[in-house]
């Protein structure tokens, strides 16, 4: 893949990037990550699949939406043994609490962007929930 589509808010504003290679997507990550509190929707044009990433200055979060973009949405089970406990996120300038399970290193999020940039898809192996 080639390109992609940014849509980043941070807080209550909100731009629109378009990136042509993955260097400009990481960079775009890196920078969003570095924000207190992020969200950045990725999508590709070639599928209309779009990646939702929530970051902070710590982990980040990821939820798979089909081209619909209609429920039943998928988020990233990274530790379905994490304690049951929430960790909030600022998103669109709301606060909004994500179970631990879902909170993943800065690092898995920039690897996994960039895979879904190039393929339009995540790798295999990935463990989902429908929420």
């Amino acid at each position: 893949m080639d390109k992609a589509e940014l849509t980043i808010e941070i807080g209550n504003h909100s731009i629109i990037e378009n990136v042509e290679n993955v260097e400009e997507l990481e960079n775009t990550l890196r920078h969003a990550h570095k924000q207190k509190s992020a969200s950045v929707y990725i999508v590709i044009p070639a599928y209309r699949n779009t990646m939702a990433v929530e970051l902070d200055e710590v982990h980040g979060c990821i939820m798979f939406m089909d081209k619909s973009l209609d429920p039943p949405y998928n988020m990233l089970l990274e530790d379905p043994d994490a304690p049951d406990e929430d960790f909030e996120f600022d998103v669109g300038g709301t606060p909004t609490p994500i179970a631990l399970k879902y909170c993943i290193p800065i690092e898995k999020v920039i690897d996994l962007a960039r895979h879904f940039f190039l393929f339009g898809r995540f790798p295999e192996g990935i463990e989902w929930e429908e929420t």
